[in-house]
This record gives structure tokens, C-alpha cells and sequence, in this order.
């Protein structure tokens, strides 16, 4: 994917807002768009698992033991569907992790002091509504989820950042922001070869000021390879072919016109159509 980075591919997928976690074992080089679901988990060296986020809490999990780790998108419905759960049974059940060895980080979201929901949101979470104003911690519910499960409490760590209140550095839904920041975890490959003891994790959460967020929500982006090598849905009927500015070529699925979540212009090669080979 690039001469300089550890990371051969970089996944995404749509996220609605459910509990389905993906494994993925074997993933193609470039930019893979992976099949609808709100997790993502691995432990193949130089893939990086990614997750768009404007409010909603990223859960990063990793097992040293057995180098592995997951990326969680948890907004309100996945966290009252189990989707902390899903991603703890994912590692459990196909890398052997055990919740006593997982490290669990529910990165930078809205916070409780400002996300104020309605009663149906607490009865779905099983919680009773607060006397006062209806303001609901949403990390908190992760954190909480985790200890249930069996992940230790010095194992399970909060970002104190607000999406909304901490001064425009993320996106927010809550703030009207139609952009998304982009949180990632992925294992470096060791140095020469992948696959040894001395892979190690890596993730994040870029903001708007960041490199990722403006890929997703600018007006350019560099994709190498040639036109028939690279882009959006090259064979998809939906697509057309757009060149930057600075001469780079790939294919725009017009798609996104219609579904938000599309990149609107993807910075990497995309090698798989999602399927709308039909005009309406």
C-alpha cells in the first residue's frame, strides 16, 4: 500500500449502529471495504482496522498474550444490543483471549455532561433515568459493560475528551458537524517479516485537525495506481471517473449521494464493489 508505513491494507465498513463483529484473517492490500457491522477484529500484522466517528464511543481492545485486537463502534443502540460483548466473545472465541488479559480504552465521544437523551434510551441501556436532566455517560456504560464481562478495572481506561465540548477539535453530530474523525488499531508488523513476538499495537483517534478526518470529508484525495487499479466501485455502474486537481485518477461511486457513510472521496485503493451494479 505504501513504501514508507507498517500497514499493507486499511479496513473500513458501514456501521449501523448493531453488535455484528467481523473477524479478519486475510484481508487484500489497499483500502477494503468490509460487509455492514460495528466491529472489527485481528490479529494480522499490517492490517489497520479503522471506525468513523461523530459522538459515538470507539472501543479499542487488545490482548498482548496473544496479539490481538479489536475496534468497536458503540453508539447508545450497540451498547444496549452488547456490542462490548460481541467484541470480547469475538477474540474469545476465535484468538483465545481471555477477559482477565484484555485491555479495554473507550476513546474520545461525547460526554455526560453533554449528551442528554430521551427515556427510551435508558430503558433500552437498563438504566434508571436521573431525576434531573437526562444526561447519560455513555463511556461509562462501556467501562461498566467491560467489568462485567471479566476485564480487570486497572484494564479498563476512559479518554476524558468530548467530541462536543472540547473546543472543535473532533467532529460532532451533536454539534452539526456532517463530518466524521477516524479511530484506528492495528498490529505493526516486526521489522523485515510479519508475524513474531515483537509485533505491537497501535491505534487512535484522529480529530478534525488531523490527516485522516480531512481525507474523509474533503474535496481531494490522491489514489494510486491508475484508473483500472484503484478507487471506489470500479465496475459498479454507479461510479464515474474523477481526476484531481493534481492529476491523480480513481473511480467516484455517485452512491454516496444517497448514503452518507460512503467515503466521499476514498485516499486508498478500493478493490471490492459493495454491489449497486443497477441504476435505479
Amino acid at each position: 500500500m505504501n513504501d514508507h508505513g507498517p500497514w499493507r491494507s486499511v479496513l473500513r465498513s458501514r456501521q449501523v449502529h448493531g453488535t455484528a463483529v467481523c473477524v479478519h484473517r486475510s484481508v487484500p492490500d489497499g483500502f477494503f471495504l468490509a460487509a455492514d457491522c460495528d466491529g472489527h477484529a485481528t490479529r494480522t500484522p499490517g492490517l489497520l482496522l479503522t471506525a468513523t466517528l461523530a459522538d459515538c464511543v470507539p472501543v479499542f481492545l487488545a490482548d498482548p498474550s496473544v496479539r490481538a485486537v479489536a475496534l468497536l463502534h458503540a453508539g447508545w443502540r450497540g451498547t444496549a444490543g452488547g456490542v462490548v460483548e460481541a467484541g470480547i466473545r469475538a477474540l474469545a472465541s476465535t484468538f483465545g483471549s481471555e477477559p482477565a488479559r484484555l485491555a479495554v480504552h473507550a476513546g474520545p465521544s461525547i460526554c455526560g455532561r453533554c449528551y442528554e437523551v430521551g427515556p427510551e434510551v435508558f430503558a433500552a441501556l437498563e438504566l434508571p433515568p436521573p431525576p434531573g436532566p437526562a444526561l447519560l455517560d455513555l463511556r461509562e456504560c462501556v467501562r461498566q459493560q467491560a467489568l462485567s464481562i471479566g476485564v480487570p478495572p486497572a484494564h479498563v481506561t476512559t479518554s476524558t475528551e468530548c467530541t462536543l465540548c472540547d473546543g472543535g477539535r473532533y467532529f460532532s453530530h451533536r454539534g452539526g458537524d456532517q463530518c466524521r474523525h477516524l479511530a484506528f488499531v492495528g498490529i505493526r508488523p516486526q521489522e523485515g517479516g510479519e508475524g513474531s513476538g515483537s509485533d505491537e499495537a497501535s491505534g487512535g483517534d484522529e480529530g478534525s485537525g488531523g490527516d485522516e478526518a480531512e481525507a474523509s470529508g474533503g474535496d481531494e484525495a490522491e489514489a494510486s495506481g491508475g484508473d483500472e487499479a484503484s478507487g471506489l466501485c470500479q465496475r459498479c455502474k454507479w461510479s464515474r471517473r474523477v481526476e484531481t486537481r493534481r492529476g491523480s485518477v480513481f473511480r467516484l461511486c455517485l452512491r454516496h449521494q444517497e448514503d452518507p457513510s460512503f467515503p466521499k472521496y476514498p485516499t486508498l485503493p478500493v478493490r471490492r464493489c459493495r454491489g449497486f451494479a443497477d441504476l435505479p
